[in-house]
């Protein structure tokens, strides 16, 4: 969090303000023809700031003049849309990925980026972007006094996110002796920069991810830097924590897109039988449609539902809502949701005829619900995310030449962790300690829950430190997804 200066607004607010009202700063400086050019420059807030003639709002008059006086919060918005460096002019595309960094959790990492007014946002950070952090009104002071205790044996980009690191749990004592210990230990001083950063990002947020984490740090010997990079690889799983301290009601009801359900009309359906593989039985059952984001998607289910058969049915309202939380694309390649009255059978590696294992799949277009006891009925977050790992597998899937997903894999092997415990099928052996390097692996899985991640994050408070823990994944899915 940024500083609050005494005239009672910060960086944060500033941003929003400009963002906005950018019309209004676009068009501020006198010309003789006040047409906008879609640039706000530091003139254009000066006008602004002495609102001479009165014509602008006192709140804007404040923004302005915080910006003046803040080079910091300045020059943020000034690379607001991660493109170029530092030229004194701010346009709306700008504004608005300042305050993507706002709301992404970003904000503080931001302002120190180009605290000093120069390059661009690199996320790397110089010695006089640290100097002018220290002196500059937007910057918390918790923030300054740990830039001032920087430990001074570690490389600069490790300091500067350990200090962001003591900032961020500032309040909590316990938190910062963890984080502390993690320092100062050999383990995490026998890592390289990078995984340095890592491991910050993991165990020096104020989320719930960091706080379960930190809670592992005691079981993890901080004198051996190969037990720590295990744990960050395969052990930390940051999604998983990520998941379990939501709540039950899943995704938040402003995040869920507008939906309403049609129906059901009376039909027959040829369901799973659940007696062989690939044998389908005809049953009564009720068609409804759920209408979201332009789509008309089908919700089939057992015209016996409510039957005393032991077994816990999803109402359709949980099927609709899973379904409004989902990204476009997810939508875009659902046809049809079918709520199973019968747990689908498989043949195993032995030949055996089993369960499938599978608690919901997709395939072909389509999402298939299988049934649970009435010990242990779904709540509503189940749908939210497994609606939206399932329907990863449908979704455009990263490749390359020859259908061999180099990038991908390249970038898991640069990202050196994993999100979830499903996540690193096909690519560590179980008990092991190192990515395989075969670029040809089929992402699967590590796709499918780095897609779910991606998108239950963006825009919230905890994108930013999902984000850094898997940046190469993240830059991929930005550009197919964002």
């Amino acid at each position: 969090m940024s500083s609050i200066d005494p005239r009672g607004i910060d960086a944060a607010r500033a941003i929003q303000i400009v963002r906005d009202n950018f019309a209004d700063f676009d068009t501020a400086k006198p010309n003789w023809l006040p047409l906008p050019d879609g640039k706000v420059s530091l003139d254009d807030l000066r006008v602004v700031a002495a609102n001479a003639e009165g014509k602008f709002s006192p709140e804007e008059a404040q923004a302005a003049q915080f910006l003046v006086d803040s080079k910091a919060a300045r020059s943020a918005l000034d690379v607001g849309a991660g493109r170029g460096e530092v030229d004194g002019t701010i346009s709306r595309e700008d504004a608005d990925g300042a305050w993507n960094s706002v709301q992404s959790g970003e904000l503080d990492q931001r302002l120190l980026d180009t605290a000093a007014g120069l390059g661009g946002a690199d996320g790397k950070f110089g010695a006089q972007d640290v100097a002018a952090a220290r002196q500059d009104i937007a910057i918390a002071q918790t923030l300054k006094d740990a830039l001032g205790k920087l430990p001074d044996d570690l490389p600069l980009q490790t300091q500067v996110q350990a200090a962001l690191a003591m900032h961020r749990n500032a309040d909590d004592e316990q938190a910062l002796t963890q984080v502390g210990t993690l320092i100062d230990s050999p383990a995490f001083r026998g890592l390289n920069e990078d995984q340095q950063t890592q491991a910050l990002a993991l165990f020096g947020n104020n989320t719930a991810v960091s706080s379960a984490a930190r809670q592992k740090l005691e079981g993890l010997d901080l004198n051996d830097t190969a037990s720590l990079r295990k744990f960050m690889l395969t052990e930390a799983r940051p999604t998983d924590l990520w998941r379990d301290a939501a709540p039950d009601s899943g995704v938040a009801d402003s995040r869920r897109k507008p939906y309403d359900i049609s129906g059901p009309e009376t039909t027959d359906y040829e369901f799973a039988s659940g007696t062989e593989p690939n044998k389908n039985v005809k049953e009564p059952a009720l068609k409804y449609t759920v209408h979201v984001d332009g789509r008309e998607i089908d919700v089939i289910v057992p015209a016996s539902e409510a039957r005393d058969d032991g077994k816990s049915y999803p109402t359709v309202d949980q099927i609709a809502k899973g379904l409004a939380a989902q990204p476009s694309p997810s939508l875009a390649a659902t046809e049809k949701v079918v709520v199973n009255p019968y747990t689908p059978k498989e043949t195993d590696k032995n030949g055996q005829v089993v369960d499938s294992g599978a608690d919901m799949y997709a395939t072909g277009g389509s999402f298939y619900v299988n049934p649970h006891g009435v010990d242990r009925p779904r709540v509503q977050k189940d749908f939210d995310f497994t609606f939206m790992h399932e329907t990863a597998h449908l979704v455009r899937q990263p490749s390359g030449p020859f259908g061999i997903p180099m990038e991908w894999n390249l970038a898991v092997q640069k990202d050196q962790l994993f999100s979830t415990h499903y996540a690193d099928d096909r690519y560590v052996a179980d008990g092991g300690s190192a990515i395989d390097k075969d670029l040809g692996i089929d992402p699967g899985e590590d796709f499918a829950e780095a897609y779910m991640t991606y998108h239950l994050v963006k825009g919230t408070p905890d994108e930013a430190q999902m984000r850094a823990l898997m940046p190469e994944r993240f830059a991929i899915l930005d550009r197919m997804f964002g």
